[in-house]
């Protein structure tokens, strides 16, 4: 059985909330809603230089009509309870040109190494 990629997890976290979510796709018409991308794989060392998991990061941003503080809650509440460890959140901004408040949350999580046959 193989470990789910980071899309899976996060669609599997995020798709339950009450708002619409989707890879890498903003200019959503919804009053709230949630994108994210894969902004690195990065290799994590054990003794002997070896590399045993691999640490996925991605940007989770959730956008808004009006303040999201409610949503960033969630959302925060669904990735840590996910097994993701956020490492930054924030600041919640403006977007004069969508006229959308963006909160952005850098989350990460470790996948197993799998070696060749």
């Amino acid at each position: 059985m193989s470990e789910k990629g980071i899309h899976e997890r996060l669609m599997a976290l995020l798709s339950p909330l009450p708002y619409p979510c989707r890879l890498q796709v903003s200019g959503g018409t919804e009053p709230i809603y949630i994108t994210w991308y894969e902004m690195e794989m990065r290799p994590v060392l054990h003794a002997g230089n070896r590399v045993k998991r691999y640490e996925q990061v991605a940007q989770v941003s959730i956008y808004g009509l009006e303040p999201i503080d409610e949503a960033v809650r969630e959302v925060l509440d669904a990735l840590t309870g996910g097994g993701f460890h956020v490492s930054s959140c924030g600041p919640q901004g403006y977007l004069p040109s969508s006229s959308r408040y963006h909160y952005p949350i850098i989350c990460r999580v470790g996948v197993k190494h799998m070696d060749k046959p």
